[in-house]
């Protein structure tokens, strides 16, 4: 598949993405929704990280595989985030 191919068969999902990060990073402060925004999350990064993989393994140009490691690296700080509100019930 070329990089063009790949992008725009992708591109829908990874803009759902990082509007699902954009938000959680408006709410991480507030509890009791981070489960809503939660919801589904897990799913969409396992892909975002899997077009990486791809991306990487094609040798798709340099800007590509930055814009999916930024979604990786912020999609990885909201779902590996420390919960301390659980530890203190």
């Amino acid at each position: 598949m070329r990089q063009e191919e790949f992008e725009q068969r992708y591109q829908p999902e990874w803009k759902a993405f990082q509007d699902s990060i954009e938000i959680a990073e408006k709410f991480t402060r507030r509890r009791g929704d981070n489960q809503k925004i939660l919801d589904g999350f897990a799913e969409h990064y396992r892909q975002v990280c899997y077009c990486l993989a791809l991306a990487r393994e094609r040798q798709y140009s340099p800007y590509l595989i930055q814009k999916l490691e930024t979604l990786v690296f912020r999609g990885h700080q909201i779902f590996y985030k420390k919960r301390l509100g659980i530890f203190k019930r």
